[in-house]
């Protein structure tokens, strides 16, 4: 399936598991530059690598606190680091 995602930024949060693991996973599978957000390290860089093994590119991952409601809180340079 192609959702003409390839190349956007996708941050995925609570992505060190479950859903949230298989949305980043698929949203890479489409070409999306994939940031794994959640409270664990080790489990995101975990989920990293498989993330960037099914999509054959490399995924980043943070443990950065995402508070929406502050939109100065979450800026562009998480991306810095995405494929």
């Amino acid at each position: 399936m192609d959702l003409g995602i390839a190349g956007k930024n996708a941050l995925v949060c609570a992505s060190s598991e479950g859903l949230g693991k298989a949305c980043a996973k698929s949203l890479a599978r489409e070409g999306a530059n994939v940031v794994l957000n959640g409270r664990t390290q080790v489990k995101l860089n975990q989920a990293a690598d498989e993330v960037a093994e099914v999509a054959n590119r490399s995924a980043s991952a943070t443990t950065q606190d995402v508070d929406f409601r502050d939109p100065g809180i979450f800026h562009r340079d998480s991306f810095a680091n995405a494929p």
